[in-house]
């Protein structure tokens, strides 16, 4: 493993020094003083019980964790009521002056020129290198919304611009970016009401806990999805030694990103690093000695494309297989993950969590039931 890619290990040993022996009501207390008291679930919420699978969602920050309790929901939830969709227009419309901020910026920081003249002089009307001077506290905007659409229709048509967002891994561009910015007249229409794909699309990050229970076959589950950005991660683990599945998601297109926010300023740190740093701690964790976990190695489409103009070895230099190809590729990832685990229920899949064409339906209704006959026989 290259040794530019090391983690700083100090956030696994801080949280492995935490008493294993703790109360519930002791964890509830560790956990809020942890959390700040943003703690949302309480010990006795989450019961042991036969006719109950609780589900915990972990991983990185950006590899798919809410994505995928979306999916759940649009399978076997109340698939999203349009109050509940029109609730999301903001968060959407942010998501594609947060990526027109981060253009631009990159812009100047990748030494990148506009190919229209106009392009450039419609964006220096306005300070669009700071997300804060367009986007209030209270979410407001603060720009002309026929201004942003005129903004974002020049973008796509600007060879820079499309130059700096191919290169987007570079700075941390959002991987739907095109996907929003090619809807940009429909997302800021006052009718706009987003559909299921802009949803699973979009993008804000998990804050604190949220919980949701779901009936599949004719057995209770309870999902629990936490936030996978670094100041989140101290609320993982005090809440959940009753959890009977881990799903662990990861990018299998982050190999060659750089976390965006290292601790302690140390410098990048690789991101596929990080989250087999996270897998391996949870694998040998003592509250989960006995959990079966699913390894969802998420975003499968964009590494498709990614393998074919970077390849592995320039960040693993352990990967010895050919360049440009995706099979070989992926099963070095697998194996990568796999060796960390001694578990003797582990259960990987590589998908697309974003897939709305019904090929991850498919392969979560697998996962679920056989977790579901697993689960039973170890009753009997």
């Amino acid at each position: 493993m290259n040794p530019n890619n090391r983690v700083n290990h100090d956030f696994f040993e801080e949280e492995s020094a935490l008493c294993p022996g703790m109360k519930p009501y002791q964890m509830r207390r560790m956990a809020s003083l942890i959390c700040g008291g943003q703690v949302d679930i309480r010990m006795d919420e989450i019961k042991e019980g036969e006719e109950e699978i609780t589900l915990l969602l972990l991983g990185g920050a950006c590899t798919g964790k809410t994505t995928l309790h979306k999916q759940a929901r649009l399978l076997y939830g109340d698939q999203f009521p349009d109050s509940e969709r029109r609730n999301y227009t903001l968060y959407i419309r942010h998501n594609i002056i947060q990526c027109m901020c981060k253009i631009i910026q990159a812009m100047t920081s990748l030494g990148v020129s506009y190919e229209k003249v106009v392009l450039e002089n419609k964006i220096t009307k306005h300070d669009l290198t700071n997300v804060d001077n367009v986007i209030l506290d209270d979410g407001r905007i603060m720009l002309d919304i026929d201004y942003i659409v005129e903004c974002v229709n020049l973008m796509l048509e600007d060879e820079g611009v499309l130059e700096v967002i191919r290169r987007g891994d570079e700075y941390h561009l959002m991987e739907n970016a095109t996907y929003l910015f090619e809807k940009v007249e429909t997302i800021f229409d006052e009718s706009y009401l987003p559909t299921m794909e802009d949803v699973l699309k979009m993008r804000y990050p998990t804050k604190g806990v949220t919980k949701s229970d779901f009936t599949i076959n004719a057995r209770k589950f309870v999902f629990i999805d936490v936030g996978g950005q670094r100041g989140e991660r101290r609320k993982w683990i005090h809440c959940f030694d009753r959890v009977k599945v881990i799903m662990f998601l990861a990018s299998i297109a982050e190999y060659d990103q750089a976390v965006e926010s290292p601790k302690y300023g140390d410098g990048p740190t690789n991101r596929m690093v990080d989250s087999l740093e996270i897998f391996k701690w949870i694998m040998n964790y003592h509250y989960f000695c006995d959990t079966s976990t699913v390894l969802f190695l998420n975003k499968y489409d964009i590494y498709l494309k990614k393998i074919m103009v970077s390849d592995i070895c320039h960040h693993f230099p352990e990967y010895t297989g050919p360049t440009q190809d995706a099979h070989a590729g992926s099963l070095f990832i697998q194996q990568m993950f796999q060796s960390y685990s001694t578990r003797r229920y582990l259960y990987t899949h590589v998908v697309e969590c974003t897939d709305t064409t019904g090929t991850f339906a498919t392969i979560f209704t697998a996962t679920t039931e056989e977790i579901s006959r697993k689960y039973i026989g170890d009753l009997v």
